[in-house]
Order: C-alpha cells, then structure tokens, then sequence
C-alpha cells in the first residue's frame, strides 16, 4: 500500500469521527480550528518527510477529525440549514438550469432575506445553491439567463438521518411571483452558457433530457417515469457525468488533437485543459471532478514518463475531494463512484480471466468490468436506496457502448449549433435514435421479473455477506 493511500485511509478515519462515532467531536473541534490545523498539518509534513508512517497516519486522522468537526458545525450554521418551514424569503439570483416539466430547477441565490423566524428575529441574509420551483406560466423568464428577482416560501426537508447534509439539499424554494431583474445587474456567463446550451439541446432532440443529463449534468429535464425507471435497474449512473464521461471527452480531444497533428506534449496538455474546462463549466460534481483529476495525474505521468500506481492516482482525487469539501464523503455519489473505480482495478481482470475465451473480447471485457464495478457498488447502493438491481449488470453491458456513441452525438449538436442550427436539427435526428435506445434499454430492464427488489435489512445483511465473501475469492486466486 502506497504512502498516500495510507494517508487518504487515515484522513477518511478522521472525517467519520465526528460523523459517526464521536458527534461530540464537533464542537471542541469548532473552536480551535484554525490552531489544530496548522500544529497538525505541520506535524504531518514533518513525519512524511521522516517516514514516520505511524505517525503520520495518526496526525491524519486528527486532522481529519478536525476537518469533520468544522464541516458539521459550517452546515448547521449555514442559513440555508437554518431557515425554517414556511418562512417568508424575498430572493434575487441567477437560474443554474433550466427547468423540468413540474418547474423544478436548481438556483444560484445571490442575495435572500427571511423575516419572522422565532429562532432568527430580524433579517437573514442567505447566498449559495438551492433546489427552486418556479410558479406556473414563469418558464419564459428565465430564457435569457438573467438574474430573477421575487419572492416565496421556503419548504424545508425532513432530515431522516444525524448525519450532515450538504446544505443546499436542506430544503426547497417555492416561488410564488418572479420577475428579472434590470439589465444592470451582472449575469454570470458559465451559467448563461449552460442554460443556454439546454436550450439548444431542447430545440434540436426530443430526447433532450437525456441528452442534458449525459452532457450538461442537469437532470430536471429527464421524464420522471424514465428517471425512475434508470433509478430502480440500477442504471441511474449513466445518466450522471462519471469517468466514463470525463474519459470520453478526454479520448475525443486527444483523437482531435491527433487529427489535427498535435501530438506529444502539446496534445496532452490541450487534452488536460478541455477536460478541465468541461468540468468547471458543469459546476465541478464529485464524480466528474474525481474524473477530471484523475485523467491530469494520468497525462502527466505520461508526459515525465513516469508510470502511476492506480491506487494512488484514485487516492488523490479522493484526498483532494475531501480536503476541499470534507462533507463529500458522506454523498452517494461519491461513494459509488470511487467504488466503481475500485472494483475496476482490483477485480476487471481476474474476472475477464474466468470468462470463456470464446467469447468475442469486446464483449468479455464489457461483462468483466460491469461485474467488477458492480460487485462493489451494489451494496452501497442498497444501502442508500434500500433495493438491488441485478438486471443492472447486464443493462449496463449493452447501454454503456450506447451512451459512448451518444455522448459525441450531443457534443457534436451543441458545436455545430454555434454556426448553423439547420444543420444541428438534422444531427439531432441521429442522436435521438441513440438516446432512445438508451431509454429502451432501462424500459426493458425495468419489465424483467425479478430485475430489481426492496430490500429489508436481514437481506441487506445477506447481500454484504454474500459480497464480501466473493471479494475474498477473487482476491484469494
């Protein structure tokens, strides 16, 4: 085991304490924050550089305990954590999608003022992302992507769990009257692109949530029955930007920079900043950011000729993740994703090796990875979302290659729409074939008997059992 996978290992240890162990650990952590940090963060480097492994693991998980505390205390204290049931809001901000067919969107939120909270006598001022609800007939105003300014109700969520929740998933904003604002007032122009570029996805496909969902990381366009339909067999990370999707669009711009004669360094380092860019225009998800790391660490390896231990590379996607946003770590998606990744690495290859050599490589290798990812993943999964999707292995085998030719397809639309949109029409017919069959794919999973089930705990319990102990096996051949 690397250095720094001992470390992520330590550092995660720390994070769960005040999650899930010690939750009293937050509020002496909240205190002396700054202080511990710098004693511990010091201590550390000064141990790595003496190859104190013990010691360093140890001041590791101190500082992640650190981190945890802080994390915890910085949501309970943010005003979208804080903002009670039916509270009155007056709100100005700028629209970070467009939105679905029941006006559900998400929302930037510049400036909002609360009154009448018992707990908050006065005014609340509020800022960051939230989930919103436009009143009917208000679609229009966001269309052009300038700031909106009204008011509503704030309906806050239930919280089923002591856990933290990120805070913009505390509750949701129900405008009751929205208007845009004067023209003089600043428009964020990476969310006037994104918004933008739906609605070119909307003009031009019919499966146009999909395709926002494969591309832009917007979900509230994708019909609910096929939501749900992805979500039940198991299929509901195709339709989040993944590794898969970070490496197709790295793939795409090193083949394009091949195309154009721009190999070696040059290519690489142009690879590196479309991937880069791509992922801050999406607002920087966990997976794709976890993606988009690895895929730097991977080119520049490549460029210094030096090979890259696999662990490491996903250890310090990981270790940066939490380190910048220590409440990652608690999110589904996260989770899943570096799973995923492991179950790759560690399990592709044994699996593809105890697969009949008759069968055509392409598909070989499709069943390997799809058992090796989900092998791993689909515990986690039941244990978030309390049922299992078998059908989801062999679903994902046919829909991924799918996916792969979809995701250019739609890439392709959005450049081409930016010099003719006659012309981006007349490729939306192809990608929608694409797209359909994706949707056809997750259709027919979803009517297999048996494909996917609830789970009480006794088979959760089961399943954990059952898993690890065919991890054991492969690991043990």
């Amino acid at each position: 085991m690397s250095p720094l996978v001992k470390i992520t290992l330590a550092y995660i240890a720390g994070l769960i304490l005040p999650y899930y162990l010690v939750p009293g650990i937050a509020t002496w952590t909240h205190a002396w924050w700054a202080p511990w940090v710098l004693v511990l963060t010091a201590s550390a480097l000064i141990a790595a550089v003496l190859r104190e492994s013990r010691v360093t693991s140890v001041l590791f998980v101190l500082l992640g305990a650190c981190a945890g505390g802080a994390a915890r205390n910085r949501s309970d204290a943010d005003c979208r954590s804080r903002l009670q049931h039916n509270t009155q809001v007056r709100f100005a901000g700028q629209p970070a999608s467009l939105p679905g067919e029941d006006g559900g969107f998400t929302f930037v939120l510049s400036a909002a003022t609360a009154r009448g909270m018992p707990s908050a006598p006065g005014v609340m001022q509020c800022v960051g992302l939230v989930r919103a609800k436009l009143p009917p007939g208000a679609a229009r105003s966001l269309r052009d992507g300038r700031t909106l300014i009204g008011s509503g109700v704030w309906m806050s969520y239930e919280s089923r769990t002591r856990l933290p929740v990120v805070p913009e998933r505390r509750g949701m904003l129900i405008m009751r009257s929205v208007a845009a604002a004067p023209s003089s007032i600043p428009v964020s122009r990476s969310l006037r692109m994104r918004t933008h570029a739906q609605e070119v996805l909307r003009v031009t496909l019919k499966q146009s949530g999909l395709a926002e969902a494969l591309v832009l990381a917007q979900r509230e366009g994708v019909d609910r029955e096929v939501n749900a339909q992805f979500a039940a067999t198991g299929m509901s990370h195709l339709l989040s930007i993944s590794g898969t999707h970070v490496g197709l669009v790295a793939a795409l711009l090193l083949g394009f920079a091949a195309f154009l004669r721009v190999g070696g360094h040059m290519g690489r380092v142009g690879a590196t900043i479309g991937v880069v860019a791509y992922v801050a225009f999406l607002g920087a998800p966990a997976a794709a950011a976890r993606s988009a790391i690895q895929v730097i660490l991977l080119l520049a390896g490549r460029m210094l000729q030096r090979p890259s231990d696999p662990y490491s590379v996903l250890a310090a996607a990981a270790l940066w993740l939490i380190v910048t946003q220590p409440l990652n770590l608690l999110d589904a998606g996260f989770q899943l994703s570096f799973a995923g990744v492991i179950g790759l690495i560690a399990y592709r290859r044994r699996v593809a090796e105890r697969l009949p050599r008759v069968m055509p490589t392409w598909l070989r290798d499709g069943i390997a990875a799809s058992v090796a990812a989900s092998g791993v993943t689909i515990p986690i999964a039941a244990m978030h979302f309390g049922q299992v999707a078998p059908i989801g292995v062999p679903a994902s085998i046919i829909a991924v290659p799918l996916v792969g030719l979809a995701l250019p397809a739609v890439a392709l639309i959005l450049l081409v729409a930016t010099v003719s949109m006659p012309a981006a029409h007349f490729l939306g017919a192809g990608a929608d074939v694409l797209l359909g069959l994706v949707a056809a794919v997750a259709d027919v999973a979803m009517r297999t008997p048996g494909g996917h089930a609830p789970l009480s705990w006794s088979s959760l319990l089961a399943l954990l059992i059952i898993s690890a102990g065919g991890v054991l096996v492969l690991a043990h051949k």
